[in-house]
């Protein structure tokens, strides 16, 4: 693929959007009823991408931590040249990942933004001040009529990775919508057009019925973030984990957060049947998880790691929970200090049995694939104290 030559992207960021108060915050984060949503569990989801992609008629709308997948960017050119409005929010280049990839991002970036596709950097500005600041947010949406929200990036090896994600059609889709033109605005965009107003009426109800995999029920959903003005995930996570009375499952790339993994040991003290399968983090720094995992099994918590294929460099990528079998949560967000409290991120919540049940499955047959915790030593017990303080120094490096 050939790459034109083409000037750097030059962004002002201005003060004003920065304190501005927009009148659509007060819609973003409310609970929305009559949306069709359809489960996607790992291999499902590239193939979903790339239809969504070549199906878009009007605009396509993306916000997502990394893009090194050339197919993916030819896709996105592709739609901007029969006419299709493409506009992308990428993470400001944080030089993660291995040489191969860092050359992707950059060629892509310039690819885009030479193929007639807007691509602004998310301005870090406007979060809570930190050392170390990411855009960690996954979403897509098409034609103002379909959204994705879900943990996978668009990197070339993405389709090696075991991650969840959701497509859904309905009123949520305008709530994502606008959580993306704020974010637009903020990194310097202009917005040409009002957003798509839902109207929940029985006649968008019926064009709304569901296409094949998608639940056949209407359901609620929430749209939840973390950024410089909202901890809703956190608030968000705590709360289900305070309400749950019966069962908690929770399958979750990285969980390091203190204030949640004391409310999973309350949980369980008070005879929530609680299971955890964490990545054992093989190529992440100081294996955060290793700690945690220990943590909860002291705690009576059962607690156990995927068992990943490290021949392929495998993640179990996910970042999902499920609680009394109802209630879904899963989104871009880690169970961590940075993913909670200071990056951009964006999650869902989503009440439905069905759903909930699609991922239990999911869940039950990847506890029987996945490795129990061996009794520690005491050499262990020194090595993960020591690992412990070295996390909280380097965790923001693990995100993914």
């Amino acid at each position: 693929m050939k790459i034109k030559n083409l000037s750097p992207l030059k962004i002002n960021y201005p003060l004003n959007l920065l304190k501005e108060e927009s009148a659509l915050k007060e819609e973003i984060g409310k609970t929305s009823k009559g949306n069709f949503v359809k489960p996607l569990i790992s291999g499902e989801i590239y193939p979903e991408i790339k239809e969504m992609l070549d199906k878009a008629k009007k605009n396509i709308e993306i916000d997502n931590f990394i893009i090194s997948k050339w197919d993916l960017a030819q896709k996105l050119a592709e739609a901007a040249h029969r006419g299709v409005k493409v506009r992308v929010i990428a993470g400001p280049f944080n030089g993660s990942g291995n040489i191969k990839q860092i050359l992707n991002v950059l060629l892509i970036r310039r690819y885009l933004r030479e193929n007639k596709v807007e691509l602004l950097n998310y301005n870090l500005k406007s979060l809570k001040p930190r050392f170390y600041n990411i855009d960690h947010a996954k979403t897509l949406i098409v034609d103002d009529k379909k959204a994705m929200i879900g943990g996978m990036c668009w990197t070339s090896d993405l389709d090696k990775n075991h991650d969840v994600e959701i497509v859904f059609k309905g009123p949520a889709v305008k709530n994502l919508e606008e959580i993306f033109n704020e974010d637009w605005k903020l990194a310097g965009g202009k917005i040409h057009q009002n957003i798509p107003i839902f109207e929940e009426s029985k006649t968008n109800l019926e064009e709304l019925a569901p296409e094949t995999g998608y639940l056949t029920n209407p359901t609620e959903i929430r749209v939840v973030t973390t950024d410089g003005k909202h901890q809703d995930i956190k608030k968000s996570i705590l709360e289900h984990i305070a309400q749950a009375k019966e069962e908690i499952l929770l399958e979750i790339f990285t969980l390091t957060h203190l204030e949640v993994i004391e409310a999973l040991i309350k949980a369980k003290k008070r005879g929530v049947n609680i299971k955890i399968i964490l990545d054992p983090n093989i190529f992440a720094f100081g294996s955060p998880n290793k700690s945690t995992a220990w943590k909860l099994k002291e705690a009576g918590i059962e607690t156990r790691f995927y068992k990943t294929n490290n021949k392929i460099h495998e993640l179990m990528h996910t970042k999902l929970g499920l609680f009394d079998g109802n209630e879904t949560v899963l989104g871009s967000a880690n169970w961590t200090e940075g993913s909670l409290e200071y990056y951009h991120e964006i999650d869902a919540e989503i009440k439905d049995k069905t759903l909930a049940d699609s991922f239990k499955k999911m869940f039950e047959k990847d506890w029987e694939n996945s490795l129990d915790i061996s009794p520690e030593s005491f050499l262990d017990k020194i090595s993960m104290n020591i690992i412990d303080k070295i996390t909280k120094i380097f965790a923001s490096y693990q995100e993914r």
